[in-house]
């Protein structure tokens, strides 16, 4: 009885999974952290509804005061990114093991920060707007950013890093924008310094202050998740201002938008055009991030450590 598959397919889907694993478990830092879709076209959208308006009923028979609901569009642009490895059959036999494995951890982190490059620059970048058929450029706005001097929940004075009392900052300004930071999982995103300068101090790491000890959870930055009921993601490229300082971001899932054009693509091929046949490894990936909700977003200017 003949076979259907061919042991090019077997191989193919073998990298697939390896590394769509790979890039889903431990890849991007980020990815996790919004919401994603499906999405085609040379240019896509995800519409914004505005606020619904009421009106009181003040007498009988009525007429009903119809009202226009607002909403604008957020415009994604996609970037394709690709990483490519010819993996020679001379450094196969050169190495004690075969070397795919660790070409394939190497093509993983590479398109994991690729991915999160995009997504840390629709955090806290522009904006494109469509209203109204015309379009804009939209920053996050003052209102949504915690400066470095703040202390407007703790005792301090000056420039200071990363604290519980901006990050108390951050919560509040979520829900004076009747943020429900209750019903989603809210994100707090820093550099490892920034962090474990947070971790100093005692009503981080205070159960009275959280559901269990920090000591209790594997890794440093796992101990910290809880805290003002945020989970809290290392990521060093976050940049810095105009004045050098720091950030860090505080925001719900629902804050960023992220629309997979072509979702994880992988070849596995010989080049028959070189000598010995060579294997080329080849993965890309095809999307664009938009932010949906600059009052979702919080800006942590942060003294540098």
């Amino acid at each position: 009885m003949a076979l259907s598959g061919s042991f090019q397919d077997h191989h193919l889907e073998m990298f697939r999974d390896k590394l769509d694993m790979e890039l889903q478990q431990r890849g991007s830092l980020l990815l996790g952290t919004v919401r994603r879709e499906k999405v085609d076209g040379v240019k896509n959208y995800f519409d914004k509804l505005g606020k619904a308006t009421s009106y009181e009923k003040t007498g009988r028979n009525q007429l009903k005061n119809y009202q226009t609901p607002s909403f604008e569009r957020r415009q994604l642009s996609f970037e394709t990114r690709s990483s490519d490895i010819l993996s020679d059959r001379i450094d196969v036999l050169d190495m004690a093991g075969n070397p795919n494995a660790d070409y394939v951890e190497a093509m993983r982190l590479e398109l994991g920060r690729d991915i999160d490059e995009i997504i840390i620059e629709a955090i806290k970048g522009n904006a494109t707007v469509i209203t109204n058929g015309s379009s804009s450029s939209t920053a996050l706005p003052a209102g949504s950013k915690v400066a470095v001097n703040n202390h407007d929940y703790d005792s301090g004075t000056g420039d200071v890093a990363l604290t519980v009392g901006k990050l108390k900052k951050a919560i509040a300004l979520l829900g004076e924008d009747h943020v429900d930071v209750s019903r989603e999982t809210v994100y707090c995103i820093a550099p490892m310094a920034q962090l474990m300068n947070l971790a100093t101090e005692a009503e981080v790491t205070s159960r009275d202050y959280r559901s269990s000890e920090a000591l209790e959870t594997k890794g440093a930055i796992p101990g910290l998740n809880g805290y003002l009921g945020l989970t809290f993601i290392a990521y060093e490229e976050t940049g810095t201002d105009a004045n050098s300082d720091e950030l860090a971001f505080v925001y719900p899932e629902s804050a960023i938008k992220v629309g997979m054009r072509q979702d994880l693509t992988v070849r596995v091929n010989e080049d028959f055009t070189r000598t010995a046949h060579p294997t080329s490894l080849s993965a890309w990936i095809d999307l664009g991030a938009v932010r949906m909700y600059e009052e979702k977003v919080i800006q942590i200017a942060c003294d540098p450590l």
